[in-house]
C-alpha cells in the first residue's frame, strides 16, 4: 500500500526525496542480513527500569526531560539527593546523575535505584555498566550523533564556557590528551571536551566492533540525534506505549479525531541559564568559523566514531522500517511504499 504524504512545499519534497534515497541505500546495504535482526526488543514499561547512558552533546538533556514526562515518568518529582565529591560536584536525583570521576557514590546510586523508575547517567561506560547491572529489569538507552556535528556541538559548548576564544583555537590545541582505555576514561580533557572519537572514549575502548556489538546486544534502544522524533516513536513502540497520532503526523499523515491539537506534544525547552554561559554563539562570526582544513581534521579525528555511527544508522533504519510496517504507516521513511 502507499503511504500518503501531504502538505509539503516543493522544497520539502525535494529534501525528503534526497533523504529517502540515502535511507533506502542504507536498507539495501543490509538486505542480505537475517530479517530477525531488524526486530527491535519489546518490554512492558510498568515492569522496567530505564537507564539512559548520556553521551554529552547528543541531545541527552532534552531526552532526560522526556523521561520526566508522561507516558514514561512514574517517579516521584520530590526526591532529590545531592552529593558532593571532594573535587567534582555530582547532582543525583530520580532523573539525573552527572559525574566524571564516579568516586564513592555507590550508596547514593543505590538509593536512586531503590526509589526511582529511571536513571540518567553521564560518564564513562564501565561505571555505567555496573550501575545498570544492579537492576535485573534495567533497560539500557542511549543516543548517537553524526560525529562532525557532535564535535561542532562540543566546540560550541567549550566556546560558550569561555575555555577558548575561537573554535579553531580549540581544534589546534596540542594540550588535549586522550585517556588510555581501561584507565577510567571520561568525556573531559584538561581543556574541555575530548574531541577525538568521543563516543569511543565514553565507552573506554577504541574497539569499534565491541561497541557496535554492545549497542546491538546490550542496549534495549538507541536513538539517532538527527532523527530525534522518529527515535522517540521507536522507543514508545518498544515500550508498548506507541502514540499513533503523534508518530503518524511526522510524515504529514492526517491525524485522528483524538489528536490533542498541540503542534508537538513532546517538545521540551532546553535553555541554559544566562549565568552559566560566558558568551553566546553567533555562527556568522569569525570566532565560530571553521576552515576546510579544520573540517577535514575533524573527519580524521573521528574516523572510529564515524564507522560506529554508520553501522548504528543501518541498524536504526532497519528497526524503524520494521516498526513502520507493523503499525501500518511511515514516520521516518516518508516517501517509501
Amino acid at each position: 500500500s502507499r503511504y500518503r504524504v501531504c502538505c509539503y512545499t516543493r522544497l520539502d519534497i525535494s529534501k525528503l526525496r534526497q533523504q529517502n534515497e540515502i535511507l533506502k541505500r542504507h536498507i539495501r546495504a543490509t538486505a542480505s542480513v537475517n530479517s530477525q535482526a531488524v526486530v527491535p526488543s519489546r518490554a512492558n514499561l510498568g515492569d522496567s527500569f530505564l537507564v539512559y547512558f548520556h553521551i554529552p552533546k547528543t541531545g541527552g538533556t532534552s531526552f532526560n526531560k522526556m523521561l520526566m514526562k508522561e507516558p514514561l515518568s512514574r517517579a516521584s518529582s520530590n526526591m532529590d539527593i545531592k552529593y558532593n565529591e571532594e573535587h567534582t560536584p555530582a547532582n543525583l536525583n530520580c532523573r539525573y546523575l552527572k559525574t566524571y570521576k564516579a568516586l564513592d557514590i555507590a550508596q547514593m546510586v543505590d538509593k536512586v535505584l531503590e526509589h526511582c523508575n529511571h536513571l540518567t547517567y553521564e560518564g564513562s561506560w564501565p561505571f555505567f555498566e555496573d550501575v545498570a547491572r544492579r537492576k535485573s529489569n534495567a533497560l539500557l538507552l542511549m543516543h548517537l550523533r553524526s560525529p562532525i556535528w557532535h564535535v561542532i556541538s562540543m566546540l560550541g559548548h567549550d566556546f560558550q564556557q569561555g575555555r577558548y576564544e575561537t573554535y579553531a583555537e580549540k581544534l589546534d590545541d596540542s594540550k588535549e590528551s586522550i585517556p588510555s582505555p581501561g584507565a577510567g576514561s571520561t568525556s573531559w580533557g584538561a581543556n574541555g571536551y575530548i574531541l577525538d572519537n568521543h563516543v569511543h572514549v565514553n565507552f573506554d575502548t577504541q574497539n569499534t566492533t565491541k561497541i557496535a556489538e554492545t549497542l546491538d546486544k546490550d542496549f534495549f534502544w538507541f536513538g539517532i540525534t538527527e532523527h530525534t522524533k522518529a527515535s522517540w516513536c521507536l522507543l514508545l513502540w518498544q515500550l508498548g506505549v506507541f502514540d499513533r497520532d503523534y508518530c503518524r503526523g511526522l510524515c504529514g499523515e492526517t491525524r485522528s479525531s483524538n489528536e490533542t491539537g498541540e503542534a508537538d506534544a513532546y517538545v521540551v525547552s532546553n535553555t541554559f541559564g544566562n549565568n552559566r554561559l560566558k558568551r553566546s554563539i553567533d555562527m556568522g562570526a569569525h570566532n565560530t568559523t571553521l576552515s576546510q582544513a579544520h573540517l577535514k581534521g575533524i573527519q580524521a579525528r573521528t574516523r572510529k566514531d564515524q564507522a560506529l555511527y554508520d553501522a548504528a544508522l543501518v541498524l536504526f533504519h532497519r528497526r524503524v522500517d520494521h516498526v513502520e510496517k507493523e503499525v501500518g504507516f511511515r514516520f521516518l521513511h516518508c516517501l517509501s511504499k
